[in-house]
């Protein structure tokens, strides 16, 4: 496949305002040239959509929903490998000790609500937990049928020396944002979280 660049002020069709977004997105050190010449043959079918296809995109929306996406798994990933996985966590695993270093002694499905996780993976999670002596399972005294999860005392010391270790990549992150753009972040993000899914209920995450 043959790829010819058109004269400024256009890239493969596409206009240089458009170009200079896709730079910002993906460009890694990389001209706006070079980068297209690699990029396009990878991404051709969505610039084609934001060029010319039924949806006409609106590329700040998919900057946004992009650059978001992107931050969120790229911060993730790097916590969970240098944080909680060298202490013998998962993501998952700390999130449900966090969460029941932050509420208590929880029955599962409100540790599904709470920690963002579904029902299958919190029983399964729990179950490694338990064998590492982080977490203990107790029957209600009224209903045996009900099974509260609780910390014991080497799941607190872990979700404590976790989250310290979690805190300073935190700080590292954001520090480039002033406390002004950190509170106004939160604060769009916490709007967010609220907005219902799809027309359903807004769920915790």
């Amino acid at each position: 496949m043959k790829l010819y660049l058109r004269p400024y002020p256009c890239v493969y069709g596409l206009p240089l305002r458009r170009v200079r977004l896709l730079y910002f997105l993906f460009g890694n050190g990389l001209s706006p040239y070079c980068l297209l010449h690699g990029f396009y043959l990878y991404h051709h079918r969505v610039l084609y959509l934001c060029r010319v296809g039924p949806c006409r995109l609106d590329l700040d929306l998919f900057r946004l929903s992009f650059v978001l996406t992107r931050a969120a798994n790229r911060f993730s990933r790097h916590v969970e490998s240098t944080v909680h996985r060298p202490r013998g966590l998962t993501t998952a695993g700390f999130r449900i000790l966090f969460t029941l270093w932050s509420s208590g002694p929880l029955p599962a499905h409100r540790i599904a609500l709470l920690a963002g996780l579904s029902r299958a993976s919190v029983s399964s999670v729990v179950n490694t937990l338990e064998r590492d002596g982080r977490v203990e399972r107790t029957r209600g005294d009224d209903d045996r049928r009900v099974v509260t999860v609780s910390l014991t005392p080497p799941g607190e010391a872990a979700v404590r020396e976790t989250y310290e270790g979690q805190y300073a990549l935190e700080q590292t992150q954001y520090e480039g944002l002033s406390p002004t753009e950190r509170a106004a972040l939160a604060e769009a993000l916490a709007t967010l979280i609220g907005t219902p899914l799809g027309g359903g209920v807004g769920e915790l995450a």
